[in-house]
């Protein structure tokens, strides 16, 4: 469950992680702490993921909710679930090798890291993400997305893997001008 939908639905709330009690209380104060303690686990993985990045000089951009929490609010958006980044198209077989990589260094007893390669219609490598699990309860802690960006006639595009049926219509393909 989202933190948000937890504030919604409870007063109280217990957080554990790897089998330990973390925080029991009011449903606001253990949210909070808990979304802190993710934000912190997110920011290091990401900063882990941009260093290997650069070491390999493999040009990557801030994407979606994460470019705009850090241009808007100077830090990741709170209730944001993931961090987006993307990548060039050209750049699919470096970026794979380096998440694989990053997955065997990075495992370990309490959180484990596991890479899926998402396709589109055509079969075509659309993202990767790199999901974060509580070794022990196997419950999602965030995710990090790779997006592929193509560049075709000075426009920068991506295809979206899935798609609510209310907002079909604006998701045919994605793209924002360079």
């Amino acid at each position: 469950h989202s933190a948000g939908h937890i504030r919604e639905l409870c007063n109280k709330a217990i957080w554990i992680d790897n089998g330990e009690l973390k925080m029991m209380g009011e449903v606001n104060k253990v949210c909070d702490a808990y979304v802190k303690a993710a934000d912190e686990a997110s920011n290091e993985q990401l900063k882990n993921i941009a260093a290997l990045l650069e070491k390999e000089n493999i040009p990557y951009f801030l994407d979606y909710g994460t470019l705009l929490g850090l241009v808007r609010e100077k830090e990741l958006i709170k209730w944001d679930d993931d961090i987006d980044l993307s990548f060039y198209k050209e750049d699919i077989a470096k970026v794979q090798q380096l998440l694989m990589r990053f997955v065997e260094i990075h495992n370990s007893e309490l959180l484990s890291c596991e890479c899926m390669t998402i396709k589109n219609a055509k079969n075509e490598v659309s993202s990767f993400a790199l999901a974060f699990r509580s070794e022990r309860e196997g419950i999602l802690k965030f995710n990090i997305d790779f997006w592929v960006l193509t560049i075709t006639d000075d426009l920068a595009i991506q295809t979206m893997n899935k798609c609510d049926k209310k907002h079909k219509h604006a998701c045919n393909f994605r793209h924002c001008s360079t």
